[in-house]
């Protein structure tokens, strides 16, 4: 199925993965970078793809960090505050994080 402009319907688009050790890293994320295979298992793509991830990832992709680790680096991740906040809430409310006051207990907070 085609848009009006020409490209595919997102419903139409299958992502290329690659499969490392430790996850699998849809390149559809990583387009922009430069990133080599060899490089995925490292702690340092780990991290930089999980912003990737958490930002515009499915839940199939967020679901392939533990909580604990996404809780360990959330305040490094450099991802939009909308974003940030809403997974401070999520993290909260499943016990993974404590003491942030940025976000309430009812839900992420709204943009003003």
């Amino acid at each position: 199925m085609q848009v009006g402009n020409g490209r595919w319907a997102p419903s139409a688009f299958t992502p290329e993965v690659c499969y490392t050790e430790s996850m699998k890293v849809n390149k559809a994320l990583i387009w922009d970078y430069d990133w080599k295979p060899e490089e995925y298992d490292t702690e340092a793509f780990r991290t930089w793809y999980m912003a990737r991830v958490l930002s515009n990832g499915t839940s199939e992709e967020v679901r392939q960090f533990d909580p604990s680790f996404i809780a360990s680096h959330l305040e490094a991740l450099g991802i939009p505050r909308s974003v940030k906040r809403f997974w401070e809430w999520w993290l909260r409310e499943r016990g993974f994080l404590h003491g942030h006051p940025d976000t309430s207990s009812t839900g992420p907070a709204q943009a003003a």
